[in-house]
């Protein structure tokens, strides 16, 4: 999950436009003037509309990125928007007021993008992937040996077949067993968009969704937490969020500074590499819809 430039007086003046701009396409008129004074830096007007959560929406319990993350939003949920800031951040009622920036909501569902990937970005994600499709050893994987492999070796193995080519439509697909072949058609039958993709873009964009989930988690360990930085370091993601949920830190916030103090000594030491966080324990919901809570994690490279 990548943020936008925070430092940017233009991005700022940006998303006050844009935020301006979907208020008055949903219909809706702001106050003239400003109600609410938030810490020493920003304004509040009054609104209400409804807008809907992108993909990776993030709420935080003031509207700027060094606040407190309070929860997370899945994509396409309909959105209670009571606020707009004065630096282009909803202020938003989820039960308790939080915010989010401006180019989190849209006016309408997006739905399920159908990217559509370039050569040059293709090869730039696949960048380093062990050459499984140049040797006999791809073509020797079962559907067994597939559906035991972890998140990172399974990203491995998707991509050797992007980098095959042509190989495309004989990958595996873990959560079902079936060939990509299989899959695509299914989709196709469903969504006709998906029939003007090629074989090869259909499974990066597949990748894509599974690499993005890959990082969400939750980990359960410091062990699962470390596998995950090591995952978005081996696929150049400089900064992304995951959630950390374990029976023995609970949200004792002196053992989870423990735990992310020792991961930091522990890659610093194996890949020589620097990361920060921010960490707040709050509500996400899971791949099912539920709601569940946990310690979640912004991690930043560098």
């Amino acid at each position: 999950m990548r943020r936008k430039d925070r430092k940017s007086r233009i991005a700022g003046l940006c998303l006050t436009a844009l935020a301006a701009g979907l208020l008055t396409g949903a219909g809706v008129q702001t106050s003239v003037n400003a109600t609410e004074l938030i810490g020493t830096q920003y304004t509040v007007e009054e609104t209400s509309a409804i807008l809907y959560s992108c993909k990776g929406t993030v709420a935080y319990a003031s509207p700027e990125f060094t606040a407190p993350m309070v929860t997370t939003i899945n994509a396409n949920l309909p959105v209670q928007v009571v606020g707009i800031t004065s630096n282009g951040w909803f202020q938003i009622n989820l039960g308790t007021i939080c915010y989010v920036p401006g180019y989190s909501l849209t006016q309408e569902p997006t739905g399920d993008a159908k990217v559509i990937y370039t050569e040059q970005e293709i090869q730039s994600f696949i960048k380093g992937t062990y050459a499984f499709y140049d040797s006999e050893k791809l073509a020797s994987f079962s559907v067994d040996d597939v559906e035991e492999m972890d998140a990172t070796m399974y990203l491995r193995y998707v991509d050797s077949f992007l980098a095959g080519y042509g190989l495309a439509a004989d990958c595996i697909i873990q959560e079902t067993g079936d060939t990509l072949q299989a899959m695509y058609e299914e989709a196709s039958a469903e969504d006709s968009e998906y029939s003007y993709m090629s074989m090869r873009n259909f499974l990066a964009l597949y990748r894509n969704e599974y690499l993005e989930q890959s990082y969400w988690g939750p980990c359960m360990s410091a062990d699962e937490l470390k596998i995950t930085l090591n995952r978005a370091l081996r696929y150049g993601e400089k900064e992304f969020i995951t959630v950390y949920k374990n029976a023995a830190v609970g949200s004792d916030k002196t053992k989870m500074n423990k735990v992310m103090s020792e991961l930091k000594e522990i890659m610093l030491a194996e890949q020589g590499v620097m990361f920060s966080y921010q960490m707040s324990y709050g509500s996400y919901k899971t791949q099912e819809g539920n709601t569940a809570s946990g310690w979640i994690l912004e991690f930043t490279k560098g």
